[in-house]
């Protein structure tokens, strides 16, 4: 496993304050810790899994070892919001900008159903954008013209509303393409019941200290797995769809 060599700086405000790490690959990756949550970081953890197997463009992750962070001061800023045990660290990429509105058609067709359809299935409403503007969490290559995908500590969440991904989502277009086309949820459907042969392995890779909230390991953070599955198996039938 990889260890946390050195924090250089935070990487961004808000709640899930992650920071810029060096791992002792010597790479950088920006990595979350326990001010994501103990869901928070299984939702990392499982999305950007299943977003790979689905080939969206998310970056290399690892799980990381973090050092003592007790030599740092307590305060908003502080590392020690990683808190303790194992963190999710996304590796960095170089020369990414925020998507806009302006750079949607510059996307692939097809990378645009793929990602507003991924996050109708497993429950992502952490990404929106419109003409006046928003919260993509999606990334512009601007070296190699291409995107980014991030950000899935909020999936899986009981509050998805696909009447609101279908007025917010960066891709609702593409998305209500997909919804109105029969052959196409077909193919998604069959592309999620592979992807899904990989569940059990994926959920085996979770470290324990992200199944409780204390470090000692006394106070279970009751991860629903089962209900994760069940949403996703949503899709995997035709009528799962426009739910």
């Amino acid at each position: 496993m990889l260890e946390v060599i050195e924090i250089a700086n935070a990487a961004g405000s808000g709640m899930t304050m992650p920071f810029l790490c060096r791992l002792s690959d010597e790479e950088f990756y920006y990595v979350k810790g326990r001010s994501l949550t103990c869901d928070g970081l299984v939702n990392e953890y499982i999305g950007a899994h299943l977003g790979r197997l689905l080939s969206l463009p998310i970056p290399e992750f690892e799980i990381a070892q973090l050092p003592d962070l007790s030599i740092f001061p307590e305060d908003e800023n502080s590392p020690r919001s990683l808190g303790f045990g194992q963190v999710f660290a996304s590796k960095r990429v170089p020369n990414l900008d925020d998507l806009d509105h302006s750079l949607i058609e510059q996307v692939p067709a097809e990378l645009r159903r793929d990602v507003a359809v991924f996050d109708y299935w497993v429950g992502n409403e952490d990404r929106t954008l419109t003409e006046t503007g928003g919260n993509p969490n999606l990334f512009w290559d601007v070296s190699g013209s291409c995107l980014t995908v991030f950000d899935h500590n909020l999936a899986f969440s009981d509050e998805y509303s696909l009447e609101n991904a279908l007025e917010l989502h960066p891709f609702r277009v593409d998305l209500l393409e997909v919804l109105s086309d029969d052959a196409s949820k077909a193919k998604y459907a069959t592309r999620f019941l592979g992807v899904l042969t990989q569940w059990t392995q994926i959920c085996s890779m979770i470290p324990d200290d992200w199944l409780f909230k204390d470090m000692g390991q006394t106070i279970e953070a009751e991860i629903d797995f089962q209900r994760r599955l069940e949403r996703l198996k949503i899709l995997c039938e035709p009528e799962g769809w426009g739910k």
